[in-house]
């Protein structure tokens, strides 16, 4: 029984002609609501993305540090979506109206398509992401926050684990919480250092890549936190499996492991033992996946068009945990 839980609702008419009047914008159309709430809109007769965050989700420093990051990053030269300021020149406006309260970023739109599953599975193309993940982390070591008070979550800390650690205090299945703590103690239990841990995007699959021509482009960073980069690699082979029709088999997991690692280091060093990471961490995210899902259907947070979607989705996850055990 769900006891004294409170959510987001949509916003109103008056923070959607505040978010309009501060960034100059029309023509709102609804894309979806998960974590975030997220719309499309016309600036200038150029589309943009305005995703709406409430305080239940993330704090305002958590959305500042994200958005400080992907500047640091579009700077830097990747193709990262840019941040539109508003009208003060500010990167994230925090809008409020009576017991609603929100806060909107707005960024540019990206140009390119996701690429396809078959193009994810092919080899070079693995290289390449392996390459712009690990370029990706090489830029960042040299990355200094512009405010001392912007900061990302600990790997331990993330929304995702929250949601997931929250599930498995009530869950019914047994294997899969053991399973959990498990995969929690083994990742605690893992050594730190400059060259092997810090800010990364941690949420690469086809959906966050977009290809146009020859350039390569990630978007949607709200899951950046503080982890392992060899999570980085993990996470795109997890969603490799995910979407794969059938569980990969071992063999092919193998491979793509193997790629990505290849593209990885034709940019910067990776020893064989934070390699040898990479299973464990894609049955931890599968597991996390578990649990958020379990989660959130406890929350009622998923739309109605979704909830069969996100039930199969579930019981994916959990099939691969046991299959990759």
């Amino acid at each position: 029984m769900r006891e004294n839980i409170v959510l987001e609702s949509m916003p109103s008419d008056i923070i959607l002609e505040q978010a309009k009047e501060l960034y100059d914008l029309d023509n709102f159309v609804f894309i979806r609501k998960m974590e975030n709430i997220v719309y499309s809109a016309m600036q200038q007769k150029q589309k943009v993305y305005v995703r709406f965050t409430s305080p239940l989700r993330r704090a305002r420093h958590e959305i500042r540090s994200e958005l400080d990051w992907m500047q640091f990053l579009f700077k830097y030269g990747f193709s990262v979506p840019r941040i539109i300021k508003n009208k003060y020149l500010e990167p994230s406006t925090t809008l409020i109206h009576q017991a609603e309260k929100f806060e909107v970023c707005v960024f540019n739109e990206v140009i390119g398509q996701h690429p396809t599953h078959t193009q994810m599975m092919d080899a070079n193309f693995l290289q390449r992401i392996g390459a712009l993940i690990a370029k990706m982390h090489e830029a960042t070591l040299h990355y200094i926050p512009e405010v001392s008070d912007f900061y990302r979550e600990q790997w331990y800390e993330e929304r995702g684990i929250r949601h997931a650690i929250a599930a498995k205090s009530r869950t019914s299945d047994l294997e899969m919480r053991e399973k959990f703590e498990e995969m929690v103690l083994l990742l605690s239990s893992c050594s730190r250092n400059h060259e092997n841990y810090g800010l990364i995007h941690s949420d690469i699959g086809r959906e966050n890549i977009l290809l146009e021509k020859n350039m390569l482009s990630v978007i949607d960073f709200d899951d950046s936190c503080f982890h392992w980069h060899v999570f980085d690699i993990a996470i795109v082979v997890y969603f490799l499996s995910l979407k794969n029709q059938q569980i990969m088999s071992s063999e092919m997991l193998d491979d793509c492991v193997v790629n990505l690692v290849t593209g990885y280091r034709s940019v910067r060093y990776l020893p064989d033992e934070e390699v040898e990471l990479i299973p464990h961490f894609i049955i931890f995210a599968f597991l996390r996946l578990y649990f958020w899902i379990e989660d959130h259907q406890f929350l009622d947070t998923f739309h109605e068009k979704v909830k069969v979607n996100v039930e199969e989705l579930k019981q994916k996850a959990r099939d691969c945990v046991v299959f990759y055990s």
